[in-house]
């Protein structure tokens, strides 16, 4: 046993999968972008109080131009990348749980505090029937939010820009 890790303290723990769940139009995305805005700020109450730190953001259903940046106007955009993947060259959207290591390089790599994925269920790889695949589990992105022990995915490489 051991005690809890809370990037924001009693709400959010650290090395965890957190759900914000809700009908549409309720602010779950201005909400994540506040949580943004005080991760790469050092300001949220918690683990990394004090201690400014990068956010990945994956936004698929709002325009990042004209929607999610306007939001994040009180993040330091310099900390705030926007995951996207480049397979041979073709930039393209992330998709878990294909995506995971090089996600998980990534993390490391910049020394994220915070992965948003807006919704997750669009960053989630479809079976056959267009649908979110029947193999998929959370296992993966929580496995991989401790920030190490990321699972095999193929050769793609994320990015973050």
């Amino acid at each position: 046993m051991r005690a809890v890790r809370w990037t924001w303290q009693d709400r959010v723990p650290a090395g965890s999968l957190s759900l914000v769940p809700g009908r549409e139009g309720i602010g779950k995305s201005q909400f994540a972008c506040w949580l943004a805005a005080q991760v790469t700020n050092g300001t949220l109450p918690g683990a990394l109080h004090g201690e400014p730190r990068p956010v990945i953001y994956t936004a698929t259903e709002d325009s990042w131009a004209h929607t999610v940046a306007p939001r994040l106007a009180a993040a330091d955009l310099d900390a705030v990348y926007r995951a996207e993947v480049d397979v041979d060259g073709i930039i393209t959207g992330l998709t878990l749980p294909r995506d995971c290591e090089a996600l998980g390089e990534e993390i490391t790599a910049r020394g994220v505090g915070l992965l948003i994925l807006d919704p997750l269920l669009s960053a989630i790889g479809t079976g056959s029937c267009g649908r979110p695949s029947n193999h998929w589990r959370a296992w993966p992105i929580a496995r991989g939010a401790r920030w190490s022990g990321w699972p095999t995915s193929t050769s793609r490489r994320a990015r973050t820009r």
